[in-house]
């Protein structure tokens, strides 16, 4: 779903884009590149792809996924989509050793099981992470600056990204 000539909805559970399991998955589009901001939970991983397909064609060679923080919502899809792309993951110092471990615990989702909130089929699987970032510090990633603002509150770990793109300050 286009959101605007270079901000796109590609995966979602409010907007029936992808599974009942996935966070707002956005991807960002330049000239240099596809910044997918998070990775969904893998369960709505085909309907992901063909998201991304469909808004981009096989225009998927160069691409970066940034992972805000570590809940299943965002992080359980991340193997899956850097597997299939075989796009850099970059994500912060604090979600960085659970995603690397693929820790079912300390990304909530082993809790959020034992509550009947996600299939116990979901696992986060262990992937290693390309680039890590700590708060304040700016990335170049795909075409974009953005400088990471940590967010407590949702999550520990939580981060925001501050940039400018098309003559606007954006916030994602």
């Amino acid at each position: 779903m286009r959101v605007t000539p270079w901000l796109y909805l590609v995966g979602s559970r409010q907007f029936g884009l992808s599974c009942r399991f996935d966070c707002h998955i956005y991807a960002l589009r330049s000239t240099e590149g596809i910044l997918l901001v998070d990775g969904g939970s893998g369960a709505g991983h085909d309907r992901v792809m063909a998201n991304l397909r469909a808004e981009f064609g096989d225009d998927l060679s160069r691409g970066t996924i940034l992972l805000t923080h570590k809940h299943p919502d965002h992080s359980c899809g991340v193997a899956k989509l850097a597997r299939e792309l075989g796009w850099p993951v970059v994500t912060s110092k604090f979600t960085a050793p659970v995603l690397t471990a693929g820790d079912n615990v300390a990304c909530g989702l082993a809790g959020a099981q034992l509550r009947g909130g996600y299939s116990s089929d979901l696992r986060l699987e262990a992937w290693p992470v390309d680039r890590v970032f700590d708060d304040g510090e700016t990335l170049e990633l795909e075409g974009f600056s953005l400088r990471a603002i940590r967010v407590r509150g949702h999550a520990d770990d939580a981060f925001a990204f501050l940039f400018d793109h098309a003559g606007k300050r954006c916030l994602i």
